[in-house]
């Protein structure tokens, strides 16, 4: 087909028909979720007041690293009851907290605080024994209240609840599926929609007779329990419905191809009206089962088939599948955030990175905070990170503690390169004076940055059961000759500049004795192993040489 131009307007120039044309109006500026800036923890678990610790995330991601005992799993229950709707009214979240409260400080109840500032610009959410930000007196924060319900925040325990948990008998997971996997689903009752967790709280409250004295439901009560049951049921099989299809991707994406064919069965809540039962337990079929293929073969007892690594996988698609579900029904302003604390302890490191990936490719609107125990996942996920330039969006940080329960763990902002850290500290221990020190860090930046690089390069050296023990010799002269053979000598000068500091670097007299170094030497030092960082391309994303 052949383009014509169209013509001219009649009598009209062009001008003119510009100006009478009615300007376009500018394009509403895409509504982005509140991230959390900061949060803030006083006299809450191990975070002894009466000063409080805050962790600055600048609306990024956050991995976190710290021992058992550290602190850790504080910040993880911090998160978890910050966003919660779990308990019903302001006595029972005041009466949470003040059981979270530290026990050591000494410090008056009202010196506990969880703070948390997002990046929306209004003012920091609170949580005090005076109230909950989700406290309607005198009036609730939406952003926290709305990432309460959306939040994913899961530990280890949380997938023991898909599998462990059920013994030997079949799985059910009613549980977890109105309780958090699928609780902010919209079911439609009595003309509204309705979130299913919502509808299910109200059931169990009209049918707790006996907290109002009471054997049976009255007349306007039974009536209303058996309105919800079939909106309860026909939300929760429209929710199975839209979440089956979402598991089978996820699980591949996870790395396990020979699972599929997941089956959620929903037969229905009743309710017996028998004043011979306990009021609570007269809602019955609280089921929700499950079947699955593992390469072609149907198993319905997954928790007594299937290894820990596939129970793991399995239970983190089907949360995540959930949360990619219910997603699709968010309000542009609620804040989105997963928060994982060690559910990867289960997954050998070679499952564990494509959780990684998972997360950035499905999950890239959430806020996402990881928290480990193991260093070397920690190394690996941050390197992995930052490999793949992905380290920008990310905020890295270690806390310690001295295990003195009066006083709050340590955290320490870290980068995605353990060789920049390390040579930071050089040059910290250089201003500090400390010469032994500095000269000792910078080795250990030198052996980090060679290390990662003969590792990228699929460079060869001496086999060692624990590869981490390679001499600094070696891989420096591993680097060496993949220069001169592979590169044209592209890192010739820099390799050979590292070489003239070998000798001091490895000194025996830095690690100790009398002090033959110089703070001239060890800056000089210091200098060439940025530059070997830099050259090698194993410092984060936009940093930059700070001491030469």
């Amino acid at each position: 087909m052949t383009d014509v131009a169209p013509a001219p307007a009649a009598h009209v120039p062009a001008a003119a028909a510009q100006a009478a044309a009615p300007a376009a109006a500018p394009a509403a500026p895409a509504v982005k979720p509140p991230r959390i800036k900061s949060f803030t923890l006083c006299d809450f678990r191990a975070f002894a007041g009466p000063e409080p610790v805050t962790f600055q995330l600048d609306g990024k991601n956050l991995l976190i690293y710290g021992e058992n005992g550290a602190g850790k799993s504080s910040v993880f229950h911090a998160l978890d009851e910050f966003f919660s709707v779990a308990r019903r009214n302001p006595q029972a979240r005041r009466a949470r907290l003040l059981g979270l409260k530290n026990v050591f400080s000494g410090l008056p109840e009202t010196g506990v605080r969880i703070g948390v500032e997002f990046d929306d610009g209004k003012p920091a959410a609170d949580w005090t024994t005076a109230r909950h930000p989700v406290d309607i007196t005198p009036t609730a924060d939406d952003r926290v209240k709305n990432a309460a319900y959306r939040k994913a925040i899961l530990d280890y325990r949380s997938l023991l609840d898909t599998n462990y948990r059920h013994g030997d008998g079949p799985v059910n997971l009613f549980d977890v599926c109105i309780n958090l996997l699928l609780r902010d689903f919209e079911a439609l009752h009595d003309g509204k929609q309705r979130k299913i967790f919502d509808l299910w709280s109200e059931l169990l409250e009209l049918a707790d007779v006996g907290s109002r004295d009471r054997k049976r439901l009255s007349k306007t009560e039974k009536p209303k329990v058996l309105a919800l049951l079939p909106s309860i049921n026909q939300g929760l099989r429209d929710a199975v419905a839209a979440v089956q299809p979402q598991i089978d991707p996820l699980l591949k994406a996870l790395g396990w191809k020979d699972l599929d064919g997941i089956v959620l069965d929903v037969p229905g809540i009743t309710y017996k009206d028998d004043v011979t039962v306990p009021p609570l337990d007269r809602i019955q079929t609280r089921e929700i089962g499950i079947t699955i293929n593992f390469r072609n073969q149907p198993v319905d007892r997954p928790q007594l088939f299937l290894n820990e690594a596939r129970l793991s996988a399995l239970a983190m698609a089907f949360y995540l599948a959930g949360r990619k579900v219910c997603a699709a029904t968010l309000q542009a302003d609620t804040p989105r955030l997963i928060v994982l604390d060690d559910v990867l302890i289960g997954l050998d490191q070679s499952n564990r990175l494509p959780v990684i990936d998972v997360l950035a490719d499905h999950f890239q609107d959430w806020q996402i905070i990881l928290l480990t125990h193991d260093r070397t996942w920690f190394e690996m996920a941050r390197t992995y990170q930052r490999q793949h330039n992905a380290d920008r969006f990310w905020k890295y940080m270690r806390i310690h503690s001295d295990d003195n329960p009066t006083r709050a763990p340590v955290v320490f902002s870290v980068s995605s390169s353990a060789a920049v850290d390390a040579i930071k500290t050089a040059e910290g221990f250089l201003r500090d004076g400390h010469l032994n020190a500095a000269a000792n860090y910078s080795r250990i930046a030198a052996e980090f940055g060679l290390r990662e690089f003969c590792e990228i390069k699929k460079l060869q050296t001496t086999y060692r059961q624990q590869p981490d023990k390679t001499p600094f010799s070696e891989l420096l002269a591993a680097a060496k000759a993949h220069s001169a053979t592979q590169n044209g000598g592209k890192f010739d000068a820099v390799l050979a500049s590292i070489e003239e500091f070998t000798s001091m670097l490895l000194n025996p007299l830095s690690h100790g004795g009398v002090n033959s170094l110089t703070a001239h030497e060890v800056h000089r030092a210091i200098v060439e192993v940025e530059k070997l960082l830099f050259s090698l391309k194993v410092a984060p994303y936009g940093a930059k040489p700070t001491y030469s």
